[in-house]
């Protein structure tokens, strides 16, 4: 997919590419971005670790051993970029910037970015930037917007060529900040922003959307255009090819995302502001089949004020998240991924008001359904005679309103039939 030669080209690449920095290096080449943003080291075929991982277990429980394993895996991918020489000099450098964050109480897991970026830019010719010089946070987790851009326009002119770890940013008081996981995918979109890109490639070890995930359904189809509304529901059901919050980074720019695979090159989606949602009402239908259910049982539950708010409260001060919620008269539903069980029963467990059960997802995405009432309805219908069709039972529903998708909640044992129902149905065999 081509750029506008008049504004500047911002690509990131992802965990699973960057443990192979020679095939980085030669898409490079081949594209020649004006700004490259690295995640940390992901796995490979041959190592299950990434290198994320590798820190947060150091951080937390520093020693000989972690060390040592943190610095052979950073040679073995570096060496794939760098002469045998130049190997001593990061091994030296590692473990030097491994004790200063552990004794000034920095930022360990964002050592694997800045390890990504000074081999890639080296190999090169680009220019290395750190982030801490661009990406500004007021506090922990919130990014100071203004300050970030006015860093960003002042460090780098927009047909330059640089190299920028994503991930972490500095706050006030000098010290390092990260996002969420996945945060590469922020820092290269707010750069995308910042700069007015033309195009903010993102590059991974797929060339897109699928209709549906390829390994749950043999007939999923490629998605070509999604708006960047869609790609931010697709992953809240599940699909997190792209992180949520570069829809709202982009959403309201002309900047074009286009997602491609490192290995092979190629590309299949694009992701825009707006798209013909009339020629493909529906885009696709993600899923999770192992969520929980969280069931708050109270008489008349919606009729006092507050009634529930010590349960959303405990959850905001456990650090636990829920991905949909739905009322009726005596009962709210919260729905969460299933790796907050043990958490969940140790809290809840032994309220009698309260039950946790497993459930699955099917959430149904297309813009049509917050664009046309009317196709919403329609969705909804045959959606529910579909599944009705072949005797599957409703747990839940959420998303019914002016939203662009429908969430069903089914048993996790009809988790992939109804996937493949819900698919024939909507998107065609």
């Amino acid at each position: 997919m081509s750029h506008s030669p008049n504004r500047p080209l911002v690509a990131k690449f992802g965990g699973t590419s960057m443990a192979r920095p020679d095939v980085v290096r030669q898409r490079i080449v081949e594209h020649q971005p004006n700004v490259v943003v690295v995640s940390a080291a992901g796995k490979d075929p041959t190592y299950r670790t990434k290198m994320t991982d590798h820190l947060i277990d150091y951080d937390a429980r520093p020693s000989h051993e972690s060390k040592e394993a943190i610095i052979r895996r950073l040679c073995q991918v570096a060496s794939l970029v760098l002469e045998h020489d130049q190997l001593a000099i990061v091994e030296e450098y590692a473990a030097k910037e491994l004790d200063e964050a552990i004794q000034n109480g920095d930022s360990v897991p964002a050592l694997g970015e800045q390890w990504s970026g000074r081999p890639i830019a080296q190999a090169t010719g680009y220019e290395y930037v750190d982030a801490r010089e661009i990406i500004k946070f007021s506090e922990p987790g919130v990014l100071d917007a203004e300050a970030t851009d006015a860093a960003i326009h002042q460090k780098l002119d927009p047909h330059g060529h640089y190299v920028v770890p994503g991930f972490y940013g500095i706050l006030p008081d000098g010290h390092t900040t990260t996002f969420e996981r996945g945060g590469s995918d922020i820092t290269g979109a707010i750069i995308a922003r910042a700069l007015n890109a033309g195009h903010y490639q993102n590059w991974s070890d797929v060339e897109g959307y699928y209709s549906t995930n390829p390994s749950e359904y043999s007939g999923a189809l490629p998605v070509c255009n999604l708006s960047y509304l869609e790609s931010r529901e697709l992953a809240n059901g599940g699909s997190e090819l792209l992180h949520p919050e570069v829809a709202k980074a982009l959403g309201s720019t002309s900047v074009i995302t286009s997602l491609y695979s490192t290995f092979s090159g190629r590309s299949h989606t694009s992701i825009s502001g707006e798209r013909q949602w009339r020629e493909v009402p529906i885009v696709g239908i993600s899923g999770r089949e192992h969520m929980l259910e969280l069931r708050l049982s109270q008489f008349g539950i919606e009729e006092e004020a507050g009634k529930t708010a010590d349960l959303y409260d405990t959850l905001k001060d456990e650090g636990i998240p829920y991905r949909h919620a739905a009322t009726s008269v005596d009962n709210l539903s919260l729905y969460l991924d299933d790796s907050h069980q043990a958490k969940l029963e140790s809290l809840f467990g032994v309220r009698p008001d309260i039950s946790i059960a497993p459930t699955a997802m099917l959430h149904i995405v297309g813009e049509a359904m917050v664009r046309d009432p009317f196709i919403k309805m329609r969705t909804i219908a045959n959606t529910l005679g579909a599944l009705a069709d072949r005797s599957i039972a409703l747990h839940g529903m959420t998303d019914i309103g002016a939203t662009a998708s429908t969430t069903l909640f089914v048993s996790p044992s009809d988790y992939k039939e109804g996937l493949s129902i819900l698919h024939q149905s909507l998107l065609g065999a």
